[in-house]
């Protein structure tokens, strides 16, 4: 996400800093994506927690956390691959170092057992499709959303960076808030109808 941030402050045109925050919304959006695909397909359970692969773990962590997490596609790699094809797009530079950050995080997932090579795999082209897609179909926007946030900077600065922090965080706090909003009206729901 820094270096989605370094890429607009470094973009020449404002054009470019629109489709990178095209690419950047559309990207988290996929990831989001990605979630919901895995609550809907039937689960996969993560190598570190299969008991059918020989899995060795490495050293730490505990595999419990990921007992109930479906493993593909992945997440992680739908959200970076599509960071790094929206910056790439944008700024070369900048881009290149954001699809080794993504490779080394997908490595690292791989090694830690928390996909297999086909959730990255799956994740990567989820995430590089709908940024794809996203940034094709938003281009007849691209002016209107530009004189936007130069009538607005303070408000799209704002709600770029709140954006910009659930992304990287695969919108943990808004999953936790929902989370536990849910249980709470299920329980108020119960307490209503007079069971106990």
């Amino acid at each position: 996400m820094a270096l989605a941030f370094g890429a607009f402050a470094a973009s020449r045109s404002g054009q470019a800093g629109v489709r990178l925050a095209i690419g950047v919304f559309a990207a988290a959006a996929a990831a989001m994506l990605s979630r919901l695909i895995q609550a809907l397909m039937p689960d996969l359970p993560r190598p570190t927690v299969d008991p059918d692969l020989p899995f060795r773990r490495p050293y730490g962590g505990s595999p419990e956390y990921w007992r109930d997490w479906s493993s593909f596609p992945s997440d992680h790699a739908t959200l970076l691959w599509g960071m790094a094809v929206a910056t790439l797009l944008v700024n070369r530079r900048i881009g290149a170092v954001c699809v080794a950050v993504a490779s080394l995080s997908s490595l690292a997932r791989l090694y830690c057992g928390l996909h297999y090579a086909t959730d990255i795999v799956g994740g990567a082209l989820l995430g590089s499709a709908v940024v794809c897609a996203a940034l094709a179909v938003a281009a007849a926007w691209e002016e209107r959303l530009l004189a936007f946030a130069k009538q607005r900077p303070a408000l799209v600065g704002t709600v770029a960076f709140l954006f910009g922090v659930q992304a990287a965080t695969l919108f943990h706090d808004m999953r936790a808030i929902a989370d536990v909003t849910a249980r709470n009206v299920k329980e108020l729901g119960a307490g209503s109808s007079g069971e106990p």
